[in-house]
Parts: C-alpha cells; structure tokens; sequence
C-alpha cells in the first residue's frame, strides 16, 4: 500500500515541476484550475455529499468561483474574500 502511494506521488512532484517551469503563465493557471476542480470533487465527497450529481455540482460551483476570479482579475481581492467564504 505505501509503494503505489509513493510512486504516484513521485509522479505528480514531477509533473508539478515540469508544469512550473515549463508552462507559460496562462496554461499554468488552466492546469491548477483542473486540479482545484479534481480537490472540490475529493472534498464533496469526503463531506459526505453522496449523490454525483451534488458533487458535479459542487464542482461545477468550484469552476465558475475560478472562472470569475480570473476573468475579473479578482486575484488580490480573492484574498480579501475567501476568509469570508470560510467562516
């Protein structure tokens, strides 16, 4: 069991440096927006939403946040926002 996590986390440390150092700045932002589409998946899911359509949905929401925050240019504010959006 500790193998297949070590290989595979080999594996994305790799590819995480490559996308750093490789990329250009706006295919980096779209390769970050899909992993933070893949984690609000995971998180809908550890939160105990059961039904695929609540964690596509959640998803989708997670989508549209990122969609406006880089579309608007909402960055700087973002930081001001999300402790709101925690709490």
């Amino acid at each position: 069991m500790l193998l297949p996590r070590i290989l595979s986390a080999i594996v994305m440390a790799v590819l995480f440096i490559c996308a750093v150092f490789v990329l250009e700045a706006s295919h980096f932002i779209v390769a970050m927006a899909g992993v933070v589409l893949l984690a609000g998946w995971e998180w809908a899911r550890l939160s105990g939403v059961r039904s695929q359509i609540g964690r596509i949905g959640f998803s989708v929401l997670i989508g549209v946040v990122c969609f406006w925050v880089f579309n608007f240019n909402l960055q700087k504010a973002s930081l001001y926002i999300s402790p709101l959006l925690w709490a």
